[in-house]
């Protein structure tokens, strides 16, 4: 069994998911995200389906990490689904009052049938969402234009990390290029990265 190298994974994960990448930037949503003219409605919708989302995969991280120690470095501090939450609570609704969307459903079936295939591949879907972390900074500051947003009420999903960002994303690849893979494994992350930019297209493109 050949071992992928500690640069390579990320790497290849870069190159081979760019085309999944620029797809799902060009979706009307996510456009209007950056540009800060997407409506309250159309943020919510987002927000409560990303939660959804950020539950299915860090609850099947949680529970295979204990027999797959790879998974290890995705941090409580990664985690997505208590900003979410706390986002949606502070602009006045109930996460639990939002349902999965088809595409949400769908993708949470991917995430769950990955879990139990081959776990380490769960970290293909993560490396999307936390590296979509560098992106929804500038989001976050459209947002807060355009939706009147107060900084640390309401966007703290899309700005975790605030001046840290660059930091923590070094940290976090660091520490997945610095783990061994074998081709299989390689292969089956850059798939799960590769359903994860498809599926956050699909969600998008249900809402607008």
């Amino acid at each position: 069994m050949s071992a992928t190298t500690t640069a390579n994974i990320m790497d290849l994960l870069k190159e081979r998911t760019a085309e999944h990448h620029r797809r799902a930037e060009q979706q009307p949503l996510q456009q209007a995200l950056v540009k800060g003219t997407a409506t309250r409605d159309e943020y919510i919708r987002w927000l409560g389906q990303m939660l959804h989302v950020h539950t299915a995969l860090e609850r099947c991280i949680e529970s295979a990490a204990a027999h797959e120690p790879r998974l290890g470095i995705v941090t409580p501090e990664q985690h997505g689904h208590p900003r979410l939450a706390a986002d949606l609570r502070a602009i006045g609704i109930d996460p639990a009052s939002i349902a999965p969307s088809a595409p949400t459903a769908a993708a949470s079936v991917e995430i769950h049938t990955a879990a139990k295939a081959l776990p380490v591949s769960l970290l293909g879907f993560h490396y999307v969402l936390e590296g979509s972390k560098n992106g929804n900074r500038y989001i976050a500051m459209a947002l807060r234009r355009g939706l009147g947003l107060v900084p640390g009420t309401g966007d703290t999903y899309l700005d975790p990390y605030g001046e840290q960002q660059r930091a923590k994303w070094q940290e976090f690849r660091t520490a997945m290029g610095a783990q061994a893979y074998s081709d299989r494994e390689t292969q089956a992350v850059i798939a799960a990265a590769g359903r994860m930019f498809e599926g956050v297209s699909a969600i998008c493109a249900d809402i607008a």
